[in-house]
């Protein structure tokens, strides 16, 4: 049972730092494209 409980924490903390990667990402393209859009101005 405690390393059940220890896997789902594990699995949990995974998805959580993946999906905040991804976020970063999205981030960072937003503003690489933003940037890109000023410098054609």
């Amino acid at each position: 049972m405690d390393s059940l409980n220890k896997i789902r924490l594990i699995d949990a903390f995974v998805a959580l730092t993946i999906s905040s990667l991804a976020e970063v990402k999205e981030a960072r393209k937003d503003q690489d494209d933003r940037i890109v859009r000023e410098s054609r101005e």
